[in-house]
């Protein structure tokens, strides 16, 4: 079994600042998965995703979605599509419109 890592120790691990790795998780770049609101990252994931990196020579390794990653990006889109729709009706109905 893999070890676990949250985020500060894969900042160390990569040596990279968190806000690097927040910003390669928005854009889709690390293997991560969520534990409530946290992420969390698989050693033996983030290895693999180096060694193809360095492989392929490119500067920062594609991440290769899975079904379930595509479907919980689906959800977190209609989830955020849901709540702006609801926040557009509320400003609406508070204009009178």
């Amino acid at each position: 079994m893999s070890t676990v890592l949250t985020l500060e120790e894969v900042a160390h691990f990569l040596k990279a600042h968190p806000s690097t790795i927040y910003r390669l998780l928005r854009r889709g770049l690390i293997p991560a998965f969520r534990i409530g609101s946290d992420w969390r990252f698989s050693q033996d994931s983030l290895e693999r995703w180096i060694r193809e990196a360095e492989a392929d020579g490119r500067e920062h390794p594609t991440l290769v979605l899975s079904s379930h990653n595509i479907a919980e990006l689906i959800s977190e889109s209609r989830v955020s599509q849901d709540i702006t729709s609801h926040l557009k009706s509320r400003t609406r109905s508070r204009r009178g419109v």
